[in-house]
């Protein structure tokens, strides 16, 4: 059987993000809670253009870009195994 798999990169965070949504999701769901993951919102084929799947491993937040207008700025990156 083949499953999809999706890595995703969000390079460019801002603190607010990163203790908002980003941290939320990892404490939320990990490695072991489904994510609905939708590349083009406006997709005429939401099949093709989405993934329902679990992160294969939950990776830390980085701060490899440096600073933005004094603020520290993070990245992160996810993969995602399709769940059939």
């Amino acid at each position: 059987m083949r499953y999809r798999t999706l890595t995703v990169s969000f390079g460019a965070l801002r603190a607010s993000e990163r203790l908002s949504w980003l941290e939320e999701m990892d404490r939320e769901n990990g490695a072991s809670r489904d994510l609905l993951l939708i590349t083009d919102l406006d997709s005429a084929n939401l099949g093709r253009d989405s993934l329902w799947g679990l992160v294969d491993e939950v990776s830390p937040v980085l701060q490899p870009m440096g600073w933005l207008d004094g603020e520290p700025i993070y990245s992160k990156s996810l993969t995602l195994t399709e769940r059939l």
